[in-house]
Parts: C-alpha cells; structure tokens; sequence
C-alpha cells in the first residue's frame, strides 16, 4: 500500500515581490501511484498551488512492476496524463526523471491550479508501488 500524500514547504518570509506582494515558495509534493485497472488518466486529487511552476518531477519506484506486458507510468496534469514524465519505465526499481522517461515533454510546465495525474501503461499493473515526487516553486 502506497503511503499517503505528503509535503514540505520552504517560505522566504520577507522576501515578497514588488510586483505580486506575495512571499515565494519553493514545494515539494510526494504523491502515492494507486494501481487500477485502467489505462486512463487517473485524478490524484492533489492540486498545485496558484503561480506554482515545475522545479522537478520524479517517479520513486519503491516495487518494480512484474506482471504488467507494458510496464510504464505517465504523470503529468489535468488533461495532460503525460505532461510531466511520459512513458516511464516502471520495471525496475529506482529514481525516474525526465532523463528517463522515453519522449520528449516541454520543460517548464505550468502547474497553477492544476491536479496531478498519471496513467498506467496496463490494466494489468499489479505489484507496482511508486510515488509522485514533484517540486514546484510559486507564491502565497
């Protein structure tokens, strides 16, 4: 069982911007992969924060994927399953970032107000436990 979302925030109180007079955060999200049987976009129900953008996006493969034909996992945004990371490998375990991922994705995204989804690659995906490890920087 994938452990529940968790997050960190580093605030630079004081330091607030002429233009927004908001302090600047930098964030970081670590959101658990639940295995269903489905190929579709999943919702984690996680939502960036307003004027958030990319730092870093990784996929924490804490059990590999064994009996899935395709062992892959998207992750990206609200209507974009694979904004973030597209076609990562989920065979193995380990660390993935974009490096890793097969396909070219834009970097930065954009993330403000946005949900952050993923697909699985098979609807036979069992053993796999991973989570979403994703660093925004943003304002409040």
């Amino acid at each position: 069982m994938a452990s529940p979302t968790r997050l960190s925030k580093i605030g630079l109180a004081g330091r607030k911007s002429a233009v927004t007079s908001s302090d600047p955060i930098i964030q970081q999200f670590v959101i658990p992969v639940t295995i269903v049987a489905s190929t579709a976009e999943q919702d984690t129900g996680v939502a960036m924060p307003t004027g958030a953008g990319e730092v870093s996006v990784a996929l924490n493969v804490l059990t590999a994927e064994v009996t899935g034909s395709v062992k892959t996992v998207d992750v990206g945004i609200t209507g974009d399953p694979d904004a973030l990371l597209n076609n990562a490998d989920v065979s193995a375990t380990g660390y993935l970032t974009r490096e890793d991922a097969v396909g070219a994705v834009a970097f930065p995204v954009n993330l403000s107000g946005t949900n952050i989804t993923y697909a699985l690659g098979d609807t036979d995906s069992v053993e796999m436990v991973a989570e979403i490890v994703i660093t925004v920087a943003g304002v409040e």
